[in-house]
């Protein structure tokens, strides 16, 4: 297949963080997929968001590809198979990107797509985005590491279901959570019980127009709403 499938990062929440690279990768392929969640109207298309305060979509055919969030890893799997073969159709007239919030190498739904493209003998390329941590550690003013000093990226429901996060808070080490809408609560509590407040970040929605962000000892009592809309925070453990 002689067109490229471009799996585009485009940074975490608005136009002034996509890349130059970003940019011209877009604005020149003809198909343009994009990711739609089970979340509300506002929050369901935010990488289309992103891209269209720069690009001219007039022009363009873009494509919606809806995304359960299941945890059933079958039906998951057939969600991704089944779009790849649609953008395995696009595929054979124009190259095709698809976007995704943030950096395209980091939990991302493209470099899934893009992985199992490649197995199918898509020639594929990756376009590298602004990370949500890069931009909180940012907002908050801080260095994540110094010489030598190691960063951990944690799946924070993941690790909270399978009872890591005690014995992860008292490693070494710069720790930052993510992937943790329905254990926040949970782990920040974990802080508290080890006094690690004071070197806390918390960053809900980085570079989104409904940013917040909570330093230290201002993660001593969050609101609730905090909580309930924690689908897009990354929360910062140093050492």
């Amino acid at each position: 297949m002689k067109h490229t499938f471009f799996a585009v990062g485009v940074g975490p929440g608005k136009s002034a963080f996509l890349t130059l690279e970003a940019l011209q990768c877009l604005k020149t392929v003809p198909v343009i997929f994009y990711p739609l969640t089970d979340k509300s109207d506002e929050e369901s298309h935010i990488a289309l968001d992103i891209i269209s305060e720069k690009i001219d979509l007039s022009q363009k055919k873009c494509i919606g590809c809806h995304f359960s969030m299941t945890r059933n890893e079958k039906k998951r799997s057939v969600e991704y198979q089944e779009l790849c073969e649609k953008i395995e159709a696009e595929l054979e007239k124009n190259d095709v990107a698809f976007i995704t919030i943030g950096d395209v190498s980091l939990y991302s739904s493209g470099g899934r797509l893009a992985a199992i493209l490649k197995e199918r003998g898509c020639r594929v390329k990756f376009v590298s985005g602004i990370t949500s941590f890069s931009l909180a550690a940012s907002l908050c003013g801080i260095e994540l590491a110094q010489r030598d000093e190691e960063i951990r990226i944690i799946p924070g429901d993941a690790y909270f279901k399978s009872g890591k996060i005690r014995a992860l808070l008292l490693e070494e080490g710069c720790k930052i959570f993510m992937k943790s809408p329905l254990h926040l609560k949970e782990i920040i509590d974990e802080v508290k019980s080890l006094e690690k407040l004071e070197k806390s970040y918390l960053v809900i929605n980085a570079g989104k127009k409904n940013e917040k962000i909570f330093l230290g000892r201002d993660l001593q009592e969050l609101p609730d709403e905090v909580y309930e809309k924690s689908y897009m925070a990354v929360l910062i453990v140093k050492s």
